[in-house]
């Protein structure tokens, strides 16, 4: 028959994998807790037996220690590079985070904003800017080729008008139909046409009319 030292003693000669210790350590632990519970003062044999389990626990745990580490799984090229990328992706983001740049996740940034923004750095050529930029059209449901609308050009026109019955010239500007009429005025019809040009250059419109 076996002694209460050797019982515990048995089980520990069983050979256990690396990955069995931590599983041994926590029978143990349980075994001597249960015993302290049901068993003092009832047990004759209650600190011998109390011992052995807890001797036990704390060898499976130093087995536990001693035993190398499981291997990982070595994760697939694809997984270990974009795990790379979106580490240096967030460090960026917060680096401009931190320079006060923000607001691509609000409603009214527009994605065709942010797909200007993606195709400017593309031609820029920092594949870290590109990529936080294709993350956040691609939160936002957006796609890549989505174009601004061009703002609409005012037409834009610059005139002499001369007086006839007050014998002098003055210089009219329209903007979209709208028609203003300028302080300047001469009786020298040259002297208004070299202000019309020159309002006209101030402008960036050439001739006459800047309409297309």
């Amino acid at each position: 028959m076996l002694t209460d030292d050797e019982l515990p003693a048995r089980h520990l000669s069983v050979s256990l994998e690396p990955t069995g210790w931590k599983e041994a350590a926590i029978a143990w632990e349980v075994c001597a807790s249960i015993h302290r519970s049901f068993a003092k003062g009832k047990d004759a044999l209650f600190k011998t037996r109390q011992a052995g389990f807890v001797r036990h626990a704390d060898d499976a745990r130093k087995m536990l220690a001693a035993a190398p580490a499981t291997p990982q799984a070595k994760k697939h090229p694809d997984e270990a590079a974009v795990d790379r990328f979106a580490a240096a992706m967030k460090s960026k983001l917060a680096e401009k985070r931190r320079q006060g740049k923000s607001g691509w996740d609000d409603p009214r940034c527009p994605t065709e904003h942010l797909a200007a923004l993606l195709r400017e750095h593309v031609v820029k050529g920092d594949p870290l800017d590109v990529g936080n930029f294709a993350m956040m059209l691609w939160c936002r449901g957006g796609s890549t080729n989505e174009t601004q609308a061009e703002p609409k050009r005012p037409i834009i026109e610059v005139i002499t008008e001369f007086d006839a019955i007050g014998n002098w010239c003055r210089v009219a500007l329209t903007v979209d139909g709208h028609r203003f009429f300028m302080e300047y005025c001469s009786e020298h019809q040259d002297d208004a046409e070299d202000f019309a040009e020159v309002l006209r250059k101030a402008l960036g419109i050439t001739g006459d009319s800047d309409a297309e």
